[in-house]
């Protein structure tokens, strides 16, 4: 706790912070894993069956590696997180170093989605600013990602008391407005 309060800025306060509490192994990102298992399976059996030669069985296992090893990453960096939010700022902690922060004013409204067992996680909406510059982009512009607007925010995952935590930084976002 003391890391994170050096982090903050003068005259902040930290309200709330917490670590993801379930870390799922693969996420909705790692459905492309679902046709690579069956490529990968295929090719060794069909490797097995028809004699690979080596230099096409090493290329199978680097693309193979690289395709399994994005979930590994995933759930061990999401071991060292640590969420905050102050009575200005949502900040994210990774390692126990400040990783990014986002100021309550700058971002929209949050919301919450709920696990079956109580965890859940809270994002934050378009804000203001965003809502304008995203408004800038034709459709065809936004799903080519053509343009320089960065549309990420922040999302707590996996946090236990997720309403509450929502309800938190709406307060905070309110008194910062």
């Amino acid at each position: 706790m003391d890391q994170l309060n050096a982090d903050l800025l003068p005259g902040e306060r930290l309200l709330w912070s917490g670590k993801p509490q379930r870390i799922p192994l693969l996420t909705k990102m790692d459905v492309i894993l679902v046709p690579a298992v069956l490529f990968f399976g295929l090719a060794v059996f069909f490797g097995v069956r028809n004699g690979f030669s080596p230099f096409i069985w090493l290329v199978l296992v680097l693309v193979s590696g690289a395709f399994f090893s994005r979930p590994v990453v995933h759930y061990l960096a999401l071991r060292t997180v640590t969420y905050g939010i102050t009575d200005r700022r949502v900040v994210v902690w990774t390692r126990g170093r400040q990783s990014a922060a986002h100021y309550l004013k700058d971002l929209g409204p949050p919301y919450v989605r709920e696990n079956p067992d109580g965890t859940g996680t809270v994002g934050f909406n378009l804000g203001r600013g965003d809502i304008a510059a995203a408004n800038e982009l034709s459709g065809l512009d936004r799903s080519f990602g053509i343009g320089n607007v960065e549309l990420k925010y922040p999302e707590l995952l996996n946090i236990e008391h997720p309403t509450v935590v929502r309800d938190l930084a709406a307060s905070a976002q309110r008194d910062t407005g």
